[in-house]
């Protein structure tokens, strides 16, 4: 019987420090949320060619792009692929799709995931291999972190050698940004499966995010390699094309081939969004704004289903068009209105705006959609200080560093002395100190914190 499989993926990194930001000058947001209509369907392991069959890619709701069928060992009907927050898809002629993540979840920073914000307890049914996938597909799209992960891993003890399983696990975690979770998984998966092309796909995109303490050039090198070699499984692949073209750009290359991995990926695929934003981007980076224009236009005109809008309002906010990205978030979600990335999403550009009490209730919302969306937090925690409520903004980064994972540290130590710099601003001494003395515990070695300590002390 065959299941329904996906990949998440987000193109940004949905916080508020996003990879686009960072890494290609302050241009903006990450995530790209891949997604489009269909879903594929995955067998019984079975060898595949490396040619990938003519089946659409999909990005689903949530911000994953749906997966192709993992080899089986008997033939499944390439049906289109989805990207999970509901679960739409991608449109690209390839057989491989990915999903790109993002949603509610559960997950702790020790890859384990509370279950008290779930609504009923968990009941985990009996089965076999195939029965959990499908239910683990399943608890994914119902964004049920928890019970996901739970099915995938007694799936992965039931048939270790399966890479669909710990491909499934590398997804649950995509979906709430575990980039380093994510990554063993999908590692994982190539060794068991090193023909598998959304793995190859989905490790290239996790080494595109912003971890820090990590040597991100070299993660840089190793993306743009396994996006090469998920052409040479797949030529067709418009979507390892585009990925190149991101890998290559992300290392500061802007020549002749980045932008020629992009024009390929539209050639193979007219209909992907996807790269004519990255194009535009791209060549607005280039100064060739005229023809940057055009490649958004037509980036807007193909993303006709709810996760590329998604994609496409980051890829805009990456290049700070917070007003124009506002308007494809608002269609989102009249659609999914509890779209926890759309939310995030829009809450930061309201803030960017300075419209903090609509931005409050966007970001709270997410939250409550995904209660453990780090960046949202964090958000929010902006939010409540420019609105001088302080004691809500250290309540958000007391939530924040509940669950932060230790490549998220030093953002949430930055964001408390944010907090501390406003306090004493308001001649709060006092609590200052206190908040620097928070930022001082997270990251001890940060002179600056105690500096700043001691000079509140003799105000």
């Amino acid at each position: 019987m065959s299941k329904i499989f996906k990949i998440s993926l987000v193109c940004l990194s949905l916080s508020a420090m996003s990879f686009y930001a960072q890494d290609l000058g302050n241009l903006g947001s990450s995530s790209d949320i891949f997604r489009k209509k269909e879903s594929r369907r995955i067998k019984e392991p079975k060898k595949q060619s490396n040619t990938e069959q003519n089946s659409k890619k999909t990005i689903s709701n949530r911000a994953n792009i749906a997966s192709k069928q993992s080899r089986s060992q008997t033939k499944s009907t390439p049906k289109k692929s989805s990207l999970r927050t509901s679960s739409r898809q991608i449109s690209s002629s390839n057989q491989s799709s990915l999903n790109t993540v993002k949603a509610n979840t559960t997950s702790t920073d020790k890859s384990t995931f509370s279950q008290s914000s779930l609504p009923e307890p968990i009941v985990i049914t009996t089965g076999g291999y195939e029965k959990l996938i499908e239910q683990a597909n399943k608890a994914r799209d119902d964004r049920n972190y928890s019970l996901a992960e739970e099915l995938y891993r007694r799936a992965t003890k039931i048939r270790p050698n399966d890479a669909r399983a710990f491909y499934g696990l590398g997804n649950v975690f995509t979906d709430q940004q575990r980039w380093e979770q994510a990554e063993i998984f999908y590692r994982k998966a190539i060794e068991l499966d090193p023909q598998n092309l959304e793995a190859h796909i989905a490790l290239s995109f996790i080494l595109t995010q912003p971890v820090n303490g990590l040597n991100l050039s070299e993660r840089y090198i190793e993306a743009e390699k396994l996006a090469r070699r998920a052409i040479e499984i797949s030529p067709n692949s418009s979507f390892a094309y585009d990925l190149l073209g991101l890998a290559l750009e992300l290392r500061g290359i802007i020549n002749v081939e980045t932008e020629s991995a992009y024009r390929k990926a539209i050639e193979l695929d007219p209909n992907f969004a996807l790269p004519y934003a990255h194009l535009a981007r791209f060549l607005y980076r280039k100064g060739e704004k005229e023809e940057a224009k055009k490649m958004y236009a037509k980036a807007l005109q193909s993303a006709s289903d709810t996760p590329t809008m998604i994609l496409i309002a980051e890829v805009l906010q990456s290049q700070q068009k917070y007003q124009e990205s506002e308007q494809l978030l608002r269609l989102v979600l009249k659609t999914d209105p509890q779209n926890p990335f759309a939310l995030f999403l829009l809450g930061r550009a309201l803030t960017v705006r300075n419209q903090f009490d609509e931005a409050e209730n966007l970001l709270t919302q997410s939250i409550n959609s995904n209660p453990n969306n780090f960046s949202a937090y964090l958000q929010l925690a902006i939010v409540y200080t420019k609105k001088r409520d302080y004691a809500l903004a250290e309540e958000m980064l007391q939530k924040a560093s509940n669950i932060a994972l230790a490549n998220e540290k030093r953002r949430l130590a930055i964001e408390f002395e944010s907090l501390g710099d406003k306090l004493l601003e308001e001649r709060r001494k006092q609590d200052a100190i206190r908040i620097y003395l928070r930022a001082l515990k997270i990251l001890p070695d940060e002179k600056r914190f105690s500096e700043k300590i001691e000079k509140a002390k003799l105000l």
